[in-house]
């Protein structure tokens, strides 16, 4: 939200200030969902964990698309 409010303000007054959204997709946020979701990680190898990581995030860019 704040680079939001950065961007806007700083295009306001007259700087280049060109808006570049991304993704919130990524880290700890994530790990802790499918942790919450019943994802044990201790009882699986790190490249499956990191490979429903990755699944989640995917299906969460997909979500946030529709939103825009």
């Amino acid at each position: 939200i704040s680079k939001d409010i950065i961007v806007r303000y700083k295009s306001m007054t007259g700087y280049r200030a060109p808006y570049v959204p991304g993704w919130d997709t990524h880290g700890l946020p994530i790990e802790q969902k499918l942790t919450q979701a019943g994802y044990d990680r201790k009882k699986m190898s790190t490249n499956d964990f990191r490979k429903l990581c990755h699944d989640y995030a995917l299906k969460q860019v997909e979500r946030q698309k529709e939103e825009f």
